[in-house]
């Protein structure tokens, strides 16, 4: 019994970790696309 707690834990573990990485890199990922947006429209003003 004690081997399978320890072994959920190490699950919950590994997969709290996963997810973390996921909305770490998204979160970065929306802010270099927020920031291309950006240069876009600041393009766009200087062409226009």
């Amino acid at each position: 019994m004690k081997g399978i707690m320890i072994g959920v834990v190490a699950v919950a573990a590994l997969f709290t970790f996963f997810l973390y990485c996921c909305v770490r890199v998204g979160a970065q990922e929306d802010r270099w696309m927020e920031e291309m947006e950006w240069k876009d429209r600041q393009d766009v003003r200087r062409s226009g």
